[in-house]
Order: structure tokens, then sequence, then C-alpha cells
């Protein structure tokens, strides 16, 4: 009986045409995974919203705290992360009763997970500290200009941003933010005030970010890329809807649209998809020369 066998040459062959699949099929799987992890993270955000949005019926309508109040002088801890979930420093000279009352703790009676929050494809995640007690991950950042603000107040419900990867594509152990987060003096109510410094406070001297800081976490080693998904973030909305847009590639991307501040967060980036720069304006009500907001965040905007 004569046996036979693939021949070298036909070998080749086969071993050629599986190389050629593969490369035709390996980016296919490779976008199809990026779309995968981009659609849970529309569903986190999306969640996180619509719990913050539940939280306001209950809450008169308004908004929670962004930051961490600072209960023993009325301010606010606006250059500081705050700490997830509120007692996750027991050594670390954070006070719970404030941390409970920053965005992410203080909503997670409504959202009753602190999973959500996280990036589904960071590029690392900060480790927790060896002080931290149960420390939660988080990615998500509620956008800060909301604080305290009526619902029904927001100019634009369905492009008003609520909910975003605002540490950028990393997650973080242990810590929550608002970005951009109000700056305050030593008032008991830090809420946006248009064209005039939070709450009208008279304490803090104007100057052409003293509304608002937005983290953007530098341009040198330890920076933050704002690249997600094939260059795309995501981002839920003040009407709970969410959407993934593209982000620039541009060093400064004035020209690109006639209201480049309404379409991308950030006014400039560094190699990576690092922020080098945001859009900060005032309303044309201001009433108070100097003080600026970030564009891309305020409630009383006109998307148009």
């Amino acid at each position: 009986m004569t046996r036979k066998a693939f021949t070298l040459i036909e070998l080749l062959v086969v071993i050629a045409i599986i190389a050629i699949l593969a490369a035709i099929l390996f980016p296919v799987f490779a976008q199809a995974k990026t779309a995968a992890k981009k659609a849970a993270m529309i569903s986190n955000v999306k969640q996180t919203a619509t719990s913050i949005i539940i939280y306001t019926t209950d809450a008169d309508d308004t908004f929670s705290g962004g930051a961490s109040p600072n209960l023993s002088t009325g301010g606010f801890w606006e250059s500081f992360p705050s700490a997830c979930p509120a007692t996750a420093w027991p050594a670390g000279g954070y006070v719970p009763a404030e941390e409970a009352l920053a965005w992410a703790n203080a909503t997670d009676a409504y959202r009753k997970n602190y999973g959500i929050l996280a990036h589904t494809a960071p590029q690392s995640t900060l480790g927790p500290q060896a002080t931290m007690v149960n420390p939660q991950v988080t990615s998500l950042a509620f956008n800060g200009l909301l604080q305290f603000y009526s619902a029904t107040s927001v100019n634009e419900v369905s492009k008003c941003p609520l909910i975003w990867p605002g540490w950028g594509s990393e997650n973080v152990s242990g810590f929550s933010i608002a970005n951009p987060v109000l700056r305050c003096g030593t008032q008991s109510q830090c809420r946006f005030a248009p064209g005039a410094n939070p709450g009208n406070d008279a304490s803090v001297t104007p100057s052409g970010n003293s509304g608002a800081r937005q983290w953007i976490w530098g341009a040198g080693a330890g920076s933050f890329s704002h690249y997600h998904y094939a260059q795309q973030n995501v981002m839920s909305f003040t009407d709970t809807s969410a959407r993934s847009f593209r982000v620039s590639d541009v060093a400064n991307p004035v020209g690109t649209y006639p209201n480049p501040f309404l379409k991308d967060p950030w006014a400039g980036y560094s190699t990576g998809g690092v922020p080098t720069a945001n859009w900060t304006c005032n309303s044309p009500n201001a009433t108070v020369n100097g003080v600026h907001y970030p564009c891309f965040f305020r409630p009383d905007q006109v998307y148009n």
C-alpha cells in the first residue's frame, strides 16, 4: 500500500496560506476586541450617569459634590483626589466624613458597584499603597462644574458632559476625582456661577483659572494619555445618554471646528495623546473679568 504525504512545496503553500489568513484576521480580531471594550465602557458611563441622575431626584434636583469638602474650614479639597471608598485611607490624613460627600462615594448607594468606575482598557493601574484599606479602582470622573448644580438648570442636557474618563487611560486605586473641579474659598455651597467665582465667592481673587481647575497630569514621566479605543474617548451626558467621540491628534486644533472647544475637552496634545492645555472661556453674561471655566464642561454652554 502506498502512503501519501505532503510534499515540501505543498507544506510551504499551506503555511503561507495560514500566514496570510492570520495577517488578515488578527487585526480584525483586535478591532473587535477594542469595540467590545468600548461598548462595555459606554455601558459603564451610562450606568454611572443614570445613578447620579437618580440621586438628584432624591436630593431636590441637585447634583452631589464633586471634590471632598473641608468641613473644618467650609472650603473644598479641590487640589487633592478624594478617597475611594471614604474609608480607604485610615492613616493617610483623610477624614471619612468628608470623603463620603465626594461624588463617587455619595452616589454609591444608587450605583451599588464601584467596579463600573474602572476603565475597561487601561494602559496600566496605579496600584494601592500599603496604608490603604479595600481601595476601589476608578478612571471615570465627574464634571465638577455640576457640583451642587440644579439638574434642570443645565442648558443642553444631551450635550453637557456628566461622566468621562478623567484619569485618561489609567485606572487609579483608592482615589476618585472630579475633572474639572471648582475652586472655592471658604463658602458652604461651592456652585458654578456664570461669569463669577463659584457661588459668587468674593474671597477668591479673579484670575485666568480662578473658577475651576482641570486636571491635565502634565506632559512628562507618569503622564496620562487620553487616547482610548483607537483614539476615541467615551462620555455620558446629563440626560444619561452615552457615546464615544474622536479626540484630536493635532497640537492645536483651532480651525478644525467653528467652536473647537465644544468638540474636544483639550486644546492640545503631546505625543501619545497626553493633554497639554484645556479650553477656558467666560460666558457672554460675565460680570467679573478674568474668571474662567473649562468651556467644554460648562452647564450654561450653548452647543451649536
